[in-house]
């Protein structure tokens, strides 16, 4: 029977050598790592077991996972479950087959991990979280068909770089977070779910090429953000899910291609960012709140035909759009802020699909000079569509418009509050078909409407009338107009 003593001498614990199994872990002191065993072996086919960390404290710089381990001969297996143990352990022994949980969890001696010698089918969550030292794991050139890699696997760890083997599928939430070292990335092919978070604040640069991830099904929110020195991304040409906020603040980031979606968040304040390809035939019907907000060198995005909501402040403050054909004749919802401070969009034709203009969706666009309405669907116009603009008072309000303004201090709270409290607004023409109304127009200037219906419209909460309008009415509605707006 192997023995496993502890000698005291001049005071200090030396370490055991030897094996020993407790419950379902085995310990080998003589390499200090210890293992947790997930099954027994039979007559023909070894047991399976996960590398569970050290077995001691002793500082540990490399290791070389083997491919199995046996337990010694003469090693006492009383008190373990047949489940994890039987005779067989000794002649089998166990095929390691992963890392568990929290194995080195916090290792900052930890600077290198070899897998190569096994066919790796998990690394458990947290399981090298923290090892700052650790620069690189290697990995065999096949992993198991169902390979998960945990949530934190590696997070904030030393990592430079990354090659996953094939056969990886699932790779999961913050498994990469905080690797600021992590320069390059190489996904498999088999790669399916890359989680929330996965690769957030990692220092990959220049190019992320996932187009050789064929079997990819989803792409987790925030994926990348704060990828600050990705210069390029080229996703499969295959229509996938891709989560909010995935390039988020990815600074330098200049082209994305084969976009299968544009979900909120999804680019905002890449600063750098020029061009967006979109998914050939991609059915994009969103196009997600703030999804672009803050590109100021966006110039242009392929044709999304099929989109037919616009979300709040979805393109803020692209300054170099300078074209909005893009988004085809299918649009109905405009929200608030959509295309504010776009100084590069000179002119739009609104397509006879729209029926909602939400608040300062054209706002401050300083150089949109000329705007038409190309029907008669816009039911709803919010505040300050088109303050700061050049377009003033020669748009023509369609006859369908039902609602304009909002009530609301929105933009200022002003339907025609075009450039402050130096425009003028005068002759505004309010189609018979508006029934409620927002504050129409506080400055200092006068300002005159003139209301095409007989009925006039109801004020909406917190609308405010001035003294300073002056109101042409139909014939035979004075009274009741004097009587809406006292």
């Amino acid at each position: 029977m192997t023995l496993l003593l502890l000698f005291i001498f001049g005071g200090k614990l030396m370490a055991q050598t030897g094996m020993e199994v407790t419950q379902d872990l085995l310990f080998d002191y003589s390499a200090n790592l210890k293992y947790t065993l997930v099954k027994a072996p039979t007559a023909t086919e070894p047991g399976k077991a996960l590398l569970a960390g050290q077995c001691t404290e002793k500082e540990l710089t490399g290791i070389v996972v083997p491919a199995s381990v046996k337990i010694a001969e003469g090693t006492s297996l009383v008190g373990t479950s047949e489940k994890y143990a039987n005779s067989y352990s000794f002649t089998q022994g166990y095929s390691i087959v992963g890392i568990d949980n929290h194995a080195f969890h916090g290792n900052t001696a930890l600077s290198s991990v070899d897998l190569s010698a096994i066919t790796l089918g998990s690394i458990g969550d947290y399981a090298f979280q923290g090892c700052t030292a650790l620069a690189e794991v290697k990995f065999g050139s096949k992993a198991s068909d169902d390979c998960s890699i945990g949530m934190y696997a590696f997070g904030n760890s030393g990592l430079t770089s990354l090659t996953l083997p094939e056969g990886v599928k699932t790779i999961g939430k913050n498994a990469f977070d905080g690797c600021s070292n992590l320069a390059t990335l190489k996904m498999p092919s088999t790669v399916e779910t890359i989680g929330d978070y996965a690769f957030q604040s990692c220092g990959l640069t220049g190019e992320l090429s996932l187009k050789d991830c064929s079997a990819l099904k989803s792409l987790g929110s925030s994926c990348f953000i704060w990828c600050k020195s990705i210069t390029s991304v080229v996703l499969p040409a295959h229509k996938f899910g891709l989560g909010s906020s995935c390039f988020y603040e990815c600074e330098k980031l200049s082209t994305a291609e084969n976009v299968p979606c544009l979900p909120a968040n999804c680019f905002t304040r890449c600063t750098g960012l020029q061009r967006v390809s979109v998914l050939p035939g991609a059915e994009i019907k969103t196009i997600g709140s703030r999804c672009f907000s803050g590109c100021a060198n966006l110039e242009s995005v392929s044709d999304v035909p099929s989109v037919e909501t616009l979300e709040d402040g979805c393109f803020w403050k692209c300054a170099k759009l300078t074209s909005l054909a893009f988004l085809g004749d299918k649009l109905k919802v405009v929200e608030s802020y959509c295309f504010k401070d776009c100084t590069g969009i000179t002119s739009f034709d609104i397509p006879a699909t729209v029926e909602t203009l939400g608040g300062l969706c054209f706002g401050d666009c300083t150089n949109l000079a000329a705007l038409k309405f190309l029907g008669n669907n816009v039911k709803t116009m919010g505040s300050s569509c088109f303050r700061g603009t050049s377009v003033a008072n020669d748009i023509v309000l369609p006859s369908s418009l039902e609602t304009l303004g909002d009530g609301t201090s929105q933009g200022g709270g002003e339907v025609f509050r075009y450039d402050g409290n130096n425009a003028e607004c005068k002759d505004v023409t309010i189609p018979a078909s508006v029934s409620h109304i927002g504050t129409l127009y506080l400055t200092t200037k006068e300002a005159s409407f003139r209301f095409l219906g007989m009925t006039p419209p109801a004020l909406l909460d917190g609308a405010k009338v001035s003294d300073k309008w002056t109101f042409t009415v139909p014939e035979g509605a004075v009274d009741a107009y004097k009587t809406a707006f006292p």
